[in-house]
């Protein structure tokens, strides 16, 4: 099993909890660059889970557009970066 994560220490846990055989790798998806750099190293794979990308927390109302905007970035630019990987990446 292949995670991937921004922060080690998330990593490191998860690899705890799952035991066995797990790789882990720090990536930040939102650089499109590091996902590129990502799917080069790990090669083919039969499933792709991605629960990445921040939120923006508070009442609607009283909620910074700036914080609004950076949620949506993360999640919206994080799946438009990985999302050319998944014509290729899986085995068939």
């Amino acid at each position: 099993m292949i995670i991937a994560s921004r922060s080690v220490s998330k990593l490191n846990e998860a690899k705890q909890v799952l035991g066995g055989y797990v790789e882990g790798n720090e990536i930040d998806f939102r650089s499109e660059e590091k996902v590129a750099e990502f799917f080069s190293k790990v090669g083919k794979f039969d499933h792709l889970v991605v629960t990445a990308g921040e939120g923006a927390m508070g009442n609607f109302s009283g909620l910074p557009v700036a914080s609004a905007k950076e949620a949506f970035n993360s999640k919206f630019w994080g799946a438009i970066y990985y999302s050319p990987f998944s014509t290729s990446i899986f085995k068939q």
